[in-house]
């Protein structure tokens, strides 16, 4: 019922190497694998021959169905605690363990000495890089010079065409309707912009 990935398969026959099989596979009267399929398959792939096998044969067909669905339920409501697996890292003394990668064990388990040695070199900058980094420096403030050397003395406050005209009043929403012509026009009502102070006219 569960899907199991490449990665677990691998590490399922790892866990095997180092361990050997410390939990048997369920299986019913024909030989029917009810729990532990992952292990069957990883092993299977691995060339093994044969496993342990706690055999049911009592079992009702709802039975075992009930079995398959709990089996990968139950183990999925439960959480690691990170506590006891960090002591019990810290009691070892090397990493190589199924499931877990090698590294990043070793990387969870530095000590703190080694954790700060690393903040310390981290952002040190080679003499090339600060060279270049200077240089982009100066470039940038000379650039921005330049441009400050062209901007107008006296600039106007005047706004522009497109300013002026950037604001366009909209109706009430309540008041559209649509495919209705309009059959008088006489009527007008004057909107001023708040933004640039021109007056607009519509019709009512």
């Amino acid at each position: 019922m569960r899907i199991h990935t490449k990665r677990q398969l691998q590490e399922l026959y790892r866990s095997y190497q180092q361990f050997g099989q410390y939990r048997p596979v369920v299986i019913d009267e024909n030989n029917v694998v009810l729990v532990g399929n992952g292990l069957v398959e990883a092993l299977r792939e691995y060339g093994v021959q044969e496993v342990k096998a706690l055999r049911y044969t009592n079992l009702s067909e709802n039975k075992k169905k009930k079995l398959m669905i709990a089996d990968n339920q139950i183990y999925s409501l439960g959480f690691d605690n990170s506590d006891v697996i960090l002591e019990l890292l810290s009691e070892i003394d090397d990493f190589d363990i199924p499931g877990y990668d090698e590294d990043f064990l070793r990387e969870l388990m530095a000590s703190e000495e080694e954790i700060e040695g690393e903040i310390e070199r981290f952002g040190i900058l080679d003499e090339d890089t600060i060279e270049t980094f200077k240089r982009r420096e100066e470039t940038q403030r000379q650039a921005m010079s330049e441009m400050q050397a062209v901007q107008p003395t006296n600039p106007t406050t005047e706004p522009s065409v497109e300013s002026s005209n950037a604001y366009v009043p909209s109706a009430p929403i309540d008041a559209v309707r649509d495919n209705e012509p309009q059959t008088d026009n006489s009527a007008t009502r004057t909107i001023t912009c708040p933004h640039c102070g021109e007056t607009f006219s519509l019709p009512l």
